[in-house]
């Protein structure tokens, strides 16, 4: 009995007065195993321990050492892998060249997965990176989830950054478009992978059970771009899905950056049919980012990058060719 208790204690964490184990996410009070312990192993989301990040790099024997690198996050579930066709083009087309680095965020892709993810990670991470790879100065570009880890890095870490854009997501409050993403991980969490199968046949089951209630093919084939199989044959997400739930509170909303700036050209690129950035963000936008300018993309949604790519590309190139 001792040898039972002592290994559910081990996997027990208290983060933030919530309880996360086999019980479910359940408040300290209620937990039993706070109430038999009267304690647990208590993590804290301030304490900020960064991750080493997948990511890729595009460059050429044209690209000139010494211009900054541009740093590239994906959106909330997506990867580096959803930005492959457009990092190469803006390798190929701004001038002068630069070196292109995409990352998968922490919980995406092949970087780790973690408890944690507030903005504050995120930007350590990509500061952590750019130590790693000995980049005094980057010029960042994130989209929706991607977007606001990029504006917090570069409001935190000023001197690291030569030019930031952000596409189409706002730091001054967060629509309901973005806060159904909640909706659409409970669905994939909700999955049922079949077993014994090939690859195309699990993604046939699993487009099928969040078809009833993801009624959009197209966030459908985005979705299914997380679906992997394992070393041992079974299929699962490479997303952290549990854990970006849990950190959701902290995905929709931006941080409290109160007194903080960044002065340093700065790009807010959104799509016309988009409700995530509004005009009447822009006072506030401009309080924290002074030189932000506003492009917004004809006959475009959120997706502004893969919706209306030569577009894209042209205002991105013509503003870090300045």
């Amino acid at each position: 009995m001792k040898n039972y208790f002592s290994s559910l204690f081990s996997n027990h964490k208290v983060l933030e007065n919530e309880c996360y184990h086999f019980f479910k996410k359940v408040p300290i009070r209620c937990c039993p195993l706070c109430s038999m312990s009267g304690t647990g192993t208590v993590i804290k989301q301030n304490v900020i321990e960064p991750v080493d990040l997948a990511y890729v790099s595009y460059e050429s024997t044209e690209s000139v050492p010494q211009t900054p690198p541009l740093l590239i996050m994906h959106c909330l579930c997506g990867s580096k892998a959803n930005w492959t066709t457009t990092s190469r083009a803006l390798q190929k087309e701004t001038k002068p060249q630069r070196k292109i680095i995409v990352v998968d965020a922490r919980n995406h892709g092949d970087s780790p997965h973690s408890d944690f993810h507030k903005y504050e990670h995120l930007a350590e991470d990509v500061k952590t990176l750019m130590n790693k790879m000995d980049v005094k100065k980057a010029a960042l570009l994130g989209h929706s989830m991607g977007g606001r880890a990029m504006m917090y890095t570069a409001l935190k870490y000023p001197d690291l950054v030569e030019k930031l854009i952000s596409v189409d997501i706002s730091p001054i409050r967060t629509t309901e478009s973005f806060k159904a993403a909640a909706q659409i991980m409970q669905a994939m969490q909700n999955v049922k992978f079949p077993t014994r199968v090939t690859l195309e046949e699990a993604k046939t089951s699993a487009d099928m059970q969040l078809a009833m209630s993801i009624h959009n093919k197209l966030v459908r084939s985005f979705v299914l771009t997380n679906l992997v199989e394992e070393s041992n044959g079974k299929f699962a997400w490479r997303v952290n899905i549990p854990g970006l739930l849990r950190n959701r509170k902290y995905i929709f909303s931006f941080p409290d950056v109160k007194g903080l700036t960044y002065s340093g050209p700065t790009l807010f690129i959104t799509g016309k049919l988009s409700d995530f950035v509004q005009e009447k963000d822009h006072k506030g936008i401009l309080e924290l980012f002074p030189k932000a300018e506003f492009r917004s993309v004809d006959n475009s949604g959120h997706w502004v990058h893969n919706e209306k790519p030569k577009e894209f590309l042209n205002i991105c190139t013509d503003f870090l060719s300045k």
